[in-house]
């Protein structure tokens, strides 16, 4: 999946294993509920996060941002 301009999700998102997860840069990539990534996420835009993130597969940061903007305790794996 390839992400372009802003995005707002309220469900969980689970990347599975083959999965690839690209955001581009200047897009806005909110979401309101977990990220469980068992794939690959190409971070070159924004993640804004407001619960947790659970990272066991990659993470590729590259010019990107991530903003964790919950009032409660975030867990990052």
């Amino acid at each position: 999946m390839f992400l372009i301009n802003t995005m707002l999700l309220q469900a969980q998102i689970r990347l599975g294993q083959n999965a690839v997860l690209a955001i581009s840069e200047d897009t806005q990539f909110s979401c309101s509920a977990d990220i469980i990534n068992y794939g690959c996420i190409f971070n070159t835009g924004t993640i804004n996060l407001w619960n947790n993130w659970i990272n066991n597969g990659e993470f590729i940061s590259l010019a990107g941002t991530i903003n964790f903007i919950g009032n409660q305790l975030q867990h990052v794996n």
